[in-house]
């Protein structure tokens, strides 16, 4: 019961607070334009009423836009970066949809300038609103209010993977109870192996098990009927944790042609103007960075230069899109020669190797920032599958299924990978699979989303390559 009305409290206090945003923008804005100075009046001032009115039907509308996206769902779990844009794309939608009865209605005709001023300061309370829910869920999570209770059941590695996973990020709300399976397959795991699916109803109506996590592979259609059956008339959430190589890291499309149903298991969404797109985006964003990091460029080549022998800038072979071998840019952050006695190898976390400024370029990624140059001689991309060097790729092809699949297009400063805490020398499998993910399934928003969450990544002071 205090599960549910906490359910109820953080699905109704963001579309209250939301309302009263809308209201408090049109208002503050409304002041702005007539009473505050800062602009010229030519004109009576119009009632405040009619903008008070229209904040509130505003609010309610946009509301509406809002649940109809998922912005309300209380299952939704997703990361400020991704819950701000999702809040701006809503917004977008929402003012679209509330200006269009404007062209319409001549009776009375509202301020543009205030519209702006509104919707500019509505916006940026509700980035704001969702960043402190965000911080107040993880405040009670943490304390274990409203927490689910989660059992993982199935066999393969992908186990350990959803436990790890919920683990690192307890403030998602989620609890683990315990793990289910055929046997027990790891012995030295600190959460309870609680037996096989046949003891599945007994566990959960023992229990207090809100969700089961089934990480058997897709295609295992008997065990996912049997969990089925066994909660058939039990009010308990089933979620599916498939592996990525099982449903082929794409989006299913379907395609009816005169009654014959085809299913799409591939795309590759890089048309000729989309990779344009992408390109001119590329070049765009990079020539901005640069401008504003110049000064730090600057700085780091002096403090390389004075504290460590050797060149400022490091040149290393990478393999590049459909192959193609480029110099990709870095500062040096490791000691000149550094790989004449172990050849080419994945620098660890506390590599004697790396120089002392190296630590810290490493630490922040700001030994990763020349690879801008990278990108506007068009070897890079700004997101992208990172870069290897042509002997681990020699090395992996023939090792992990579809890992030549990453160089269909340009590699990445910063990737759907990365982003996800595969970074360095993680497991090139899990790499692969979101690298081909981000393949299979590229937008220019999800780049835009890439880059803000590695931005954030940045600012919280984590290596985000």
């Amino acid at each position: 019961m205090r599960k549910k009305k906490l359910d109820i409290v953080l699905f109704v206090l963001p579309i209250i607070t939301d309302i009263i945003i809308v209201e408090i923008s049109m208002l503050v804005s409304y002041w702005v334009r007539f009473y505050s100075g800062i602009t010229l009046v030519t004109k009576s001032i119009p009632y405040l009423y009619y903008y008070s009115m229209a904040g509130w039907v505003g609010g309610v509308i946009l509301t509406v836009v809002f649940y109809l996206l998922g912005l309300y769902d209380s299952n939704r779990r997703p990361s400020i970066i991704d819950d701000i844009y999702d809040t701006l794309k809503g917004s977008l939608i929402g003012l679209v949809v509330i200006l269009a009865p404007t062209f319409f209605v001549r009776e009375f005709t509202f301020s543009r300038l205030t519209i702006v001023i509104a919707s500019t300061l509505a916006v940026v309370l509700f980035c704001v609103e969702r960043v402190v829910f965000k911080y107040l869920k993880k405040i009670i999570f943490k304390k274990g209010i409203g927490v689910k209770n989660v059992i993982v059941l199935g066999d393969d590695e992908s186990v350990s993977n959803v436990i790890d996973k919920l683990k690192k990020n307890p403030e998602s709300g989620y609890r683990i109870y315990g793990r289910m399976g055929t046997v027990d397959t790891d012995k030295s795991s600190d959460i309870p192996f609680l037996g096989n699916i046949s003891q599945l109803r007994n566990v959960i109506s023992s229990n207090s098990i809100d969700i089961i996590i089934l990480t058997s592979p897709i295609h295992d259609r008997d065990k996912v009927t049997e969990v089925l059956t066994a909660c058939q008339d039990i009010p308990i959430q089933i979620m599916l944790y498939p592996d990525p190589y099982d449903i082929l890291t794409s989006k299913i499309e379907y395609q009816d042609i005169d009654g014959l149903t085809l299913i799409g298991l591939r795309s590759f969404p890089f048309s000729y103007w989309s990779t344009l797109f992408k390109r001119l985006f590329d070049i765009t964003l990079s020539l901005i960075f640069l401008i504003i990091i110049t000064p730090i460029l600057l700085i780091v080549a002096i403090f390389i230069k004075i504290t460590s022998k050797g060149s400022v800038l490091y040149l290393q072979n990478r393999v590049g899109e459909q192959g193609k071998l480029f110099n990709i840019l870095k500062f040096r952050t490791m000691k000149e020669n550094a790989e004449e006695e172990t050849g080419p190898i994945f620098a660890s976390p506390n590599d004697h190797r790396t120089t002392r400024i190296g630590k810290v370029l490493r630490k922040t990624s700001i030994d990763e920032l020349p690879q801008l140059f990278n990108v506007l001689k068009g070897d890079m991309s700004l997101v992208g599958p990172r870069p290897e060097r042509p002997n681990f790729v020699e090395h992996f092809r023939d090792e992990v299924p579809r890992y030549i699949e990453r160089h269909k297009v340009k590699p990445g400063i910063t990737g759907w990978a990365q982003v996800h805490g595969l970074r360095g020398d993680s497991s090139i499998k899990e790499r692969v699979k979101y690298d081909l993910f981000y393949i299979e399934n590229w937008s220019i928003g999800m780049d835009i989303k890439i880059i803000l969450q590695t931005l954030y990544t940045l600012i919280k002071g984590e290596n985000a390559y």
